[in-house]
């Protein structure tokens, strides 16, 4: 509503890794608020490849074209677990731009170095560069995340600018270390 009032266009896209992005939106509520508002969808199924940056570690990275046709995109991620990267947050949902069955070469990509995995996701993150980052913690996922876990009522929603500081902020609000977390510390020492 605010993009629409603002005069942007929105349009709300993604790509799960193991189903539509339609049957994840009609399972969440997300398609009824959809087509109330008359928003399209658009479910990444093509990709680009982006070259190397200087200080990067990955010398491309491989991004949904249609992310990267947006003027702006707005980062929405929800607080949950994540055995790799303890917490799913800001940084760590960029990986949502990455095509669906793509998601799987990443991962093997890093391989098990979280540090390794961490700084893909902060590298993909810096090439999306959202600019605005919505946590939605009202409703978290605490346990064997990111698709085991159980709900756990947390009633917080956070934004700003830049993700990695919302990131730190989450974790000092959930007690948890930020040296704890894979993209946060990788963040810190590469002084992100």
């Amino acid at each position: 509503r605010i993009v629409l009032e603002a005069g942007g266009i929105p349009t709300i896209g993604d790509s799960p890794a193991l189903v539509s992005l339609h049957r994840v939106a009609k399972k969440s509520g997300v398609t009824q608020v959809a087509e109330e508002l008359g928003i399209e969808f658009s479910e990444f199924s093509d990709s680009v490849i982006i070259f190397h940056r200087e200080n990067h570690l990955y010398t491309k990275i491989e991004i949904a074209r249609s992310v990267l046709e947006v003027d702006k995109v707005i980062n929405l991620p929800k607080i949950k677990t994540h055995s790799l990267m303890v917490l799913t947050l800001g940084v760590k949902n960029m990986f949502g731009c990455v095509v669906g069955k793509r998601k799987a070469i990443w991962h093997l990509e890093a391989g098990m170095n979280r540090d390794a995995f961490a700084t893909m996701l902060l590298e993909i993150h810096d090439r999306v560069n959202p600019v605005l980052t919505l946590v939605d913690g009202i409703i978290g996922m605490e346990g064997n995340g990111p698709s085991r876990g159980n709900p756990r009522y947390l009633g917080i929603i956070l934004g700003g600018e830049d993700s990695v500081a919302i990131d730190r902020v989450i974790a000092e609000i959930l007690q948890i270390s930020s040296g704890l977390i894979p993209t946060t510390r990788v963040a810190t020492e590469r002084e992100y």
